[in-house]
């Protein structure tokens, strides 16, 4: 019997080499005098019958115990659905431990945002409207002022507190400081009583983006704040007023006019961001007006905008502005949203005691 084994085995590897020659004698065929393809088949070939000679199911079958292949290919089956069923079980795991860590941290992140806003619900996004008493606005009359608001009202201001008026560019519109979570941001990182020294008191600050025109002057932006302050939304002290671009005029025009009453009325501190107006002013001397006034300048522009550079480079020279750099184009404010906001919450905090 054992005999008779040796021989099928033998007559096996036989028929083994045949198959073997049979492929080598193909492979030297020439194949359109293409030697580099013959010498690729015959690698193939011999890589072919090297893993026939060394491979564990021939040496099996060479001694004759097929139920070691049975065995193999068992064990084999049964190591791939372990670890194949381990490492599902591994990424639910790790999937459920996510979802745990990301609702800690959003539960976390609502329960500081609530802490930091005076009134969480104040910070809503539902427009407003009130009437003007010039078209600057919008509607048949164009005057009619539409705006969002966030933060105490006017009836609940003290000494301490920071109003906020947000302008908008050209090309732009209220809802575009609402889209970029700026309006939102400043009110929630304004009332942070974490991010300023409150020990003259603590502060509320107050947040109003308009959609007042770019064509409005001194006059225009004067109309505006009456208007908010009639409604009980600005207390009727002077404001932080942010200029974008075009929405600059409404500054410019008063300190070409040498309006101090009405920048004294409504501009506690002026933000232009690359309002280009400034350059047309061209007596230097007029931008002294700011500091008669005791009216801080914070100067922003981007980095790739050159008419905002010359804009904040001017004010630097000639109105002892802050001028602040940041990455973006013209409106810097949207492409840099979250360094934007701690720049003007930087600005106020380092300014408390004189703004008071």
């Amino acid at each position: 019997g054992v005999e008779m084994a040796e021989d099928d085995v033998k007559a096996r590897r036989r028929r083994i080499k045949s198959t073997t020659a049979t492929l080598m004698s193909i492979v030297m065929t020439p194949d359109n005098d293409q030697e580099e393809m013959k010498t690729k088949r015959q690698n193939q070939a011999a890589a072919a019958a090297a893993a026939v000679y060394s491979s564990p199911l021939y040496f099996t079958i060479r001694f004759n115990k097929p139920c070691i292949v049975i065995a193999t290919l068992l064990a084999s089956g049964f190591i791939l659905f372990l670890a194949e069923h381990t490492f599902a079980n591994q990424i639910q795991i790790e999937k459920e431990a996510a979802i745990a860590q990301a609702s800690i941290e959003m539960s976390s992140f609502t329960s500081s945002k609530a802490a930091d806003s005076s009134n969480e619900d104040d910070i809503i996004t539902e427009p407003h409207e009130i009437e003007m008493t010039l078209p600057f606005g919008s509607g048949k009359d164009k005057k009619t002022l539409a705006y969002y608001h966030c933060g105490s009202g006017a009836g609940d201001k003290s000494e301490n507190d920071i109003e906020i008026i947000l302008l908008h560019g050209a090309a732009f519109t209220k809802e575009n400081w609402i889209q970029s979570e700026i309006f939102q941001n400043l009110c929630i990182k304004g009332n942070d009583k974490n991010s300023y020294n409150n020990s003259d008191g603590e502060r509320n600050v107050s947040v109003s983006a308009l959609d007042l025109s770019v064509g409005a002057d001194g006059a225009g932006l004067e109309s505006a704040f009456d208007a908010l302050v009639e409604e009980g939304v600005l207390s009727g002290n002077p404001a932080i007023v942010v200029t974008p671009s075009a929405s600059g005029r409404s500054i410019v025009s008063l300190v070409a006019e040498g309006n101090t009453e009405v920048l004294k009325k409504v501009v506690r501190v002026w933000m232009p961001v690359a309002s280009f107006a400034v350059i047309g002013i061209k007596d230097d001397a007029s931008f002294n007006i700011f500091s008669e006034l005791n009216i801080p300048i914070l100067a922003m522009n981007g980095d790739k905008d050159t008419k905002g550079k010359a804009v904040t480079k001017k004010l630097v020279d000639v109105a002892d502005a802050k001028g602040v750099e940041m990455e973006g184009g013209h409106p810097c404010y949207l492409d840099s949203p979250t360094y934007f906001v701690d720049v003007i919450i930087s600005f106020i905090n380092g300014l408390k005691s004189d703004l008071s």
